[in-house]
């Protein structure tokens, strides 16, 4: 049951007819674009919060968690286990294609993509500097325990794979949008607040030139930095399509 209590009096509940029957129980409730969303694993509900009446369902679409959500002005974000999707209102779009699935040699220290892992502590945040939605979690493989935070950029519409310094409990978004976690160890971290740079990668898809059967050779890779870098820190890899 979902009860509502009455306009303008918030403490009071006329539970008789102000109230909405669900065929499941909702693990997550949020309101956007002026209805309300009630969601399980595998069901989304959209209800008229002014009748109750359930406008739409959309099946096979859920959320995992309240924390497994955000709503912001480019939409509503939210996650299950098989896809990451963007809500503009009207219904969910999947924007988890490009990551869905991986291969052994698609990411650096991880096994797949989102439908590849059992995940948890799955949590989604907002970086309002950058204009990205953030998307922590952890999970484990070969008898290792992982944690990763996959970034969307609206602008650009690209997923980008960063380090989480934990099993994320909770996030929160400061005034002036810095974004905090903290995590099972207890610890606070100002996400990405640092001038420092770490080690990373890039993958790029598969490079075929227009000409998906015919042989190439790569004679020269040409690098643009703003800074200087010594050829010795850099290590560049192929993967030909042949298992040797």
């Amino acid at each position: 049951y979902i009860f509502r209590s009455m306009q303008g009096k918030f403490s009071q509940f006329n539970w008789s007819r102000d109230y909405q029957i669900l065929p499941e129980v909702p693990n997550v409730l949020t309101s956007f674009n002026g209805r309300l969303f009630a969601f399980s694993l595998n069901t989304t509900y959209r209800i008229n919060p002014i009748t109750l009446e359930v406008e739409d369902v959309f099946e096979g679409v859920g959320c995992i968690n309240d924390g497994s959500l955000i709503v912001t002005e480019y939409g509503m974000c939210f996650a299950d286990q098989d896809n990451i999707y963007l809500h503009d209102g009207t219904r969910p779009q999947v924007i988890s294609q490009s990551i869905a699935r991986g291969s052994k040699d698609s990411y650096r220290d991880f096994s797949g993509g989102w439908q590849d892992n059992v995940k948890d502590y799955v949590k989604i945040s907002f970086d309002s500097k950058r204009k990205s939605f953030l998307v922590f979690f952890s999970y484990s493989a070969g008898g290792s325990d992982y944690n990763r935070c996959w970034a969307y950029n609206i602008l650009y519409k690209r997923w980008d794979l960063l380090s989480s310094p934990g099993k994320i409990t909770n996030t929160f978004i400061e005034q002036d949008g810095s974004v905090f976690l903290t995590t099972v160890a207890g610890e606070v971290y100002h996400y990405m607040s640092g001038d420092s740079f770490k080690p990373w990668s890039w993958t790029s898809k598969d490079l075929i030139m227009g000409g998906a059967t015919q042989d190439k050779k790569i004679k020269k890779v040409r690098i643009n930095s703003s800074d200087t870098i010594n050829s010795s820190d850099i290590d560049i890899s192929y993967n030909n399509g042949i298992d040797l």
